[in-house]
């Protein structure tokens, strides 16, 4: 390529949602049930996590409990997923750590 790299912007899927708070993302594992391959957004200051189809540029839904709310977890600072070995957790095991003191 000549010249300097040329980005693209996509129009934003989370204005809608108004995810206005600083965003916390990771990759989910092709093991993650209905959300599998999707970008798990988590919101900082709500904490909710919501998973986004990198391919339709859509947000298929958002994570829930066994109860079918919607998983929020307060002062929410980040997300991952296991190694899938022992010292790291189940590949398809997600993690999180927040500020649980307020």
């Amino acid at each position: 390529m000549n010249g300097p790299a040329r980005l693209t912007a996509w129009p934003s899927p989370f204005s809608a949602r108004s995810l206005s708070n600083h965003l916390r993302c990771t990759s989910a594992k092709a093991s993650f049930g209905g959300f599998s391959h999707s970008i798990l957004v988590g919101r900082f200051g709500g904490g909710q996590i919501l998973a986004f189809d990198a391919v339709t540029r859509r947000i298929p839904g958002e994570l829930r409990n066994q109860d079918n709310n919607i998983i929020s977890i307060p002062g929410l600072w980040g997300l991952t997923f296991g190694a899938g070995n022992t010292n790291s957790g189940e590949a398809n095991q997600l993690f999180f750590n927040a500020d649980v003191g307020g």
